[in-house]
């Protein structure tokens, strides 16, 4: 089948979503998802149509291409995916044999998109909770660089009750406006981060109870290197742990002073800041100045080769509690 790829430049593709996108024709044209996921121009467009549409008079000068072929993934599938032939005047339009083929070949790139999407999500899985043994009192939400949960435990589901958060196929959300503001910026901070737009670390809070208690301490931080090439994009970016202050011996003094070698003002300050308290609070509690607090979070850091707050969370909820 005859085609050609040519990727549009950053200012044709900005001119596309900013205006042209929402004139374009083809997206008529868009087959339908279960019986017919394939869609083409002279489906529905004659060629005097086609010559005396805004939309083909800036795409064929911009592109230097007129036809196209297209399909649309099942709906099923846990991401969007569609593939697009595009062919300049010169070759005419796809015959009923090129769309033929073209079917049968998008059904075969449809299923290698969906297992390398599994394979992806496994190692990214594999990855991010490796070392995490906590998951019956932790609670940990992944999520892909749309914000879109891509694993949830069970400790997660039951907190996903609709009081601290509220967890659907689009995203995570917290019930108080104030609270979900600051969640999704850590949120979006993170996913600019796993996508090399930023360099945020992420960041810890708590989602208050309505009745004014303590509520769940929330860390979130960006993951990194959970896939590889064009379907890195499908693996999770956004790690979310969330604990319950309330819950005794959340992080194990001792068991700290025994592998890090933290002081007891080191290993209280840490405790404090995996229930959700921010170094500030966490001086405030404790009764010392916040310089001091970071001084001692900075000992806390080079001990247990951490760099940022998130991590260190993480990585002290992955330890195992001694019994008593």
């Amino acid at each position: 089948m005859r085609s050609i790829y040519r990727g549009p430049s950053p200012a044709v593709f900005d001119t596309y979503v900013g205006h042209y996108a929402q004139i374009d024709p083809r997206r008529k044209l868009a087959g339908d998802p279960i019986r017919n996921r394939i869609c083409f121009d002279y489906s529905g467009l004659t060629e005097l149509e086609i010559d005396r549409n805004e939309y083909y008079a800036w795409y064929q000068p911009a592109s230097g291409m007129r036809y196209h072929v297209g399909g649309l993934g099942r709906p099923d599938l846990p991401f969007w995916a569609g593939v697009t032939l595009h062919r300049p005047r010169s070759y005419g339009h796809a015959s009923d044999a090129e769309i033929d083929r073209f079917r049968l070949l998008f059904d075969h790139l449809e299923r290698a998109l969906e297992v390398a999407y599994r394979l992806s999500l496994d190692r990214g899985i594999a990855t991010s909770l490796g070392a995490l043994s906590l998951t019956e009192t932790t609670g940990c939400v992944l999520l892909d660089r749309g914000g879109r949960p891509v694993f949830v435990n069970q400790m997660a589901r039951r907190i996903a009750d609709g009081r601290h958060v509220v967890l659907t196929n689009a995203g995570l959300t917290a019930p108080r406006t104030a609270d979900n503001r600051r969640l999704q910026t850590l949120v979006g901070q993170c996913i600019a981060t796993a996508t090399g737009r930023g360099t945020g670390s992420g960041g810890s809070m708590r989602l208050a109870e309505p009745d004014g208690g303590a509520g769940l301490a929330v860390t979130v931080s960006p993951l990194s290197g959970t896939g590889d090439g064009a379907l890195a994009s499908l693996g999770p970016a956004v790690c979310i742990l969330f604990v319950d202050p309330a819950q005794e011996r959340l992080v194990d003094d001792v068991l700290l002073r025994e592998l890090y070698r933290l002081s007891p003002a080191e290993a209280e300050l840490a405790r404090r800041l995996v229930t959700g308290d921010t170094v500030q609070q966490a001086a405030q509690t404790r009764g010392i100045s916040v310089a001091t607090a970071r001084s001692y979070l900075e000992q806390i850091f080079h001990k247990t080769g951490t760099s940022r707050q998130a991590d260190l969370v993480r990585l002290l909820l992955s330890l195992p509690r001694a019994p008593r």
